[in-house]
């Protein structure tokens, strides 16, 4: 008995045939992957938020959106970070126990930092893409080093005790008819015992976005 194979046109065929499947059900694969990481993303960004704003019930204030210092030392470094000097929400927030500026690690907001991975490109979304905004806390920056400092030593110039407010008509200016004072109820550290005029630097932050890699925020 002969035995009879395909022929050149009839592979050509399968292969215009296979080649139409694939077109038609890659696009539908990506969208579907696309969906799938824009689930779990807008996911992500609603237990962050809903941990900020339980920090915010729990301490009247947002968590630090900047560097903090204790006697030299700094005790928060990046405030979106879930390393162990890390922000207040995964390493534990930094309250005045006994006159005394100290990190609460027992108390987490959040196990770990969670994963912002961007819908359309697949890598995470970190900073300057992932920021901290809406603030509801301001901070005199008495040496201008873009972090605050809870030291009442203000000999040297990096040991500063600086004055931090929660700012009732969001005028970012510390004003005592308005606002109310969130750390040291003095103005002794700064020159002449004044306040700084003109606008305070953020202390905290109440709301955080993200920008994909299409532009979409969240």
């Amino acid at each position: 008995m002969k035995k009879q194979g395909f022929t050149i046109i009839e592979l050509l065929i399968v292969i215009a045939i296979i080649s139409i499947l694939v077109g038609v059900a890659v696009p539908y694969y990506n969208d579907y992957i696309t969906d799938a990481r824009l689930s779990v993303l807008k996911q992500n960004i609603a237990t962050f938020r809903n941990s900020v704003n339980q920090f915010r019930g729990d301490n009247l204030r947002g968590p630090f959106a900047v560097p903090v210092n204790l006697s030299g030392s700094t005790i928060l470094t990046d405030p979106l970070s879930g390393s162990t000097t890390g922000s207040e929400l995964i390493a534990g927030p930094i309250q005045i126990i006994d006159n005394e500026a100290k990190r609460r690690p027992n108390i987490k907001y959040l196990p770990s930092m969670p994963v912002f991975a961007d819908p359309f490109s697949g890598g995470n979304i970190t900073p300057p893409n992932f920021a901290t905004a809406s603030p509801s806390a301001y901070f005199y920056d008495r040496v201008n080093i873009g972090s605050f400092d809870f030291d009442p030593d203000n000999i040297a110039a990096t040991n500063d005790s600086e004055f931090a407010f929660i700012d009732g008509n969001n005028d970012q200016m510390y004003n005592s008819n308005t606002d109310t004072i969130l750390f040291f109820d003095s103005t002794a550290s700064y020159p002449g015992g004044v306040l700084p005029g003109g606008v305070a630097t953020a202390l905290d932050y109440t709301h955080v976005t993200l920008i994909d890699s299409t532009g979409n925020s969240y």
